[in-house]
């Protein structure tokens, strides 16, 4: 390939805990679309996603199917295009998809279209923003989401990965570093999910402010819960140790209780407001 290099100016990943949005919002500040962090977590339906694994594995917030994330994009006025394929390291298929993934970063970024792509050091989501002779440049539907969780995972999601969650901190088989991660993956996502709510609040029809209402109350118990899981075991790299069923505990159990009781009854007022809003 000899000297072939290109860099894109100004493309990197916005800090989030939710990597994955962080990467897109990375990619629509470079290309000038102008959204709120509220408007991108909500209208893709990431603010009300919830994955949990056996045991608060930290694979939890990035293990399952973001099809129906990567399109609601059309919402706000992007398409994410993509090399998917599910090619474990031991698969001889493995180099074939490599190189085709690398010959479409580069024909992307020839193009100044922003990249980014899952697991190019640790598993997470990373921002491709150039690339040369050696590799990749690097940075390191909402009721659908709580009800029907086998449509998009094949762990705990929704309402049920509240009640997996519970169990494994009642039973003590909760791992440390995967409870702080989930922790601050989904409060952050359920503090969007309030913000992205007072944004379509002011959006649309003034008739359905009390609809929203109700659902911003709901969902604010939600997001206020599980910032006190977060801050109560605050992420940290660690082993994965299980964490002993003491106070901390009981008050983080506490708090997803009422968490999940108040995201039941947000979904229900999400329904309403659903079956309100006028087709277009």
């Amino acid at each position: 390939m000899g000297n072939r290099r290109k860099q894109l100016e100004g493309l990197r990943w916005v800090p989030r805990w939710a990597s994955h949005v962080g990467c897109i919002k990375g990619c629509l500040n470079y290309l000038g679309i102008d959204v709120s962090d509220a408007w991108l977590f909500g209208a893709t339906g990431h603010a009300f996603a919830l994955n949990i694994s056996p045991g608060l594995c930290p694979s939890g917030p990035t293990d399952w199917d973001t099809s129906r994330f990567l399109k609601l994009g059309r919402n706000i006025g992007y398409i994410v295009e993509c090399i998917d394929e599910y090619c474990p390291k031991q698969n001889h298929h493995l180099r074939q998809v490599q190189e085709q993934a690398w010959d479409f970063t580069r024909r992307a970024i020839d193009k100044n279209h922003p990249c980014y792509g899952w697991e190019l050091d640790i598993p997470e989501y990373f921002v491709i923003y150039g690339y040369d002779e050696t590799g990749y440049y690097t940075l390191s539907c909402a009721l659908d989401l709580g009800h029907n969780r086998r449509k998009w995972t094949d762990r705990a999601g929704g309402l049920e990965g509240y009640d997996t969650w519970i169990h494994a901190m009642e039973a003590g088989v909760a791992g440390r570093f995967g409870l702080g991660y989930n922790a601050a993956v989904w409060a952050e996502s359920r503090r969007f999910a309030v913000e992205f709510l007072k944004e379509a609040q002011e959006r649309r029809d003034k008739n359905l402010e009390p609809l929203f209402t109700v659902a911003l109350q709901h969902y604010s118990v939600v997001a206020q819960n599980l910032k006190i899981v977060s801050d109560t075991y605050p992420f940290r790299k660690c082993d994965n140790e299980c964490v002993p069923v003491d106070d901390q505990a009981r008050t983080v159990i506490e708090a997803l209780t009422r968490a999940r009781d108040a995201e039941a009854n947000g979904l229900d007022a999400l329904a309403r407001l659903v079956d309100s809003i006028p087709a277009s």
